[in-house]
Formats: structure tokens, C-alpha cells, sequence
């Protein structure tokens, strides 16, 4: 939870850079423990950071 904490506080800040390892390794926790919620979560606020970046792919 800190990890994708610390991603959302610098995606606000719009250091979209600083934010992707943060949420990352949230995610990759989320994956293992079984936390689908906070999986769910953490893949929507990827999700924003990579439409404002502008990559699609």
C-alpha cells in the first residue's frame, strides 16, 4: 500500500517518472499476496500515468 501511495503522490505532483517504479513494485506485491482489489487499483493508476504520458503502447 506505501509503495502505490508514494507512485500517486508523485503522479499528482505529475513526476510521472518517479511514479512507474513506485507503482511497479506495488503492483508486483499486489500480484503476489493475491490482492486483486489493490491490483485493480495499481493497474488504474498505471493506466493514467502512461495517457497522460501519451503511451499507447
Amino acid at each position: 500500500m506505501t509503495l502505490g501511495n508514494l507512485g500517486q503522490i508523485f503522479e499528482a505532483r505529475g513526476d510521472y517518472d518517479t511514479a512507474l517504479p513506485y507503482l511497479k513494485q506495488s503492483l508486483d506485491i499486489q500480484r503476489v499476496i493475491g490482492d486483486q482489489k489493490g491490483e485493480g487499483t495499481t493497474l488504474s493508476n498505471l493506466s493514467l500515468i502512461l495517457q497522460a504520458r501519451g503511451d499507447y503502447d
